[in-house]
């Protein structure tokens, strides 16, 4: 299952850039499925990057 990461204007997305998925209170997706396509063979260094990225922006929202 994909929950691609994209612009609110793309109906093809469901989370925001800041992991929220659109729609739903309070849930957050943080994992490959937020990649709008697959990164290539190796997705392990893209989903450690997109969990760096999750991480400062759910530090600096509290």
């Amino acid at each position: 299952m994909s929950c691609p990461m994209g612009p609110a204007d793309e109906p093809s997305t469901c989370v925001e850039f800041k992991f929220r998925v659109r729609g739903v209170d309070n849930l957050r997706v943080v994992d490959a499925s937020v990649f709008p396509r697959v990164p290539g063979g190796f997705p392990i260094l893209p989903t450690f990057v997109i969990s760096h990225k999750a991480t400062a922006d759910l530090l600096g929202s509290q």
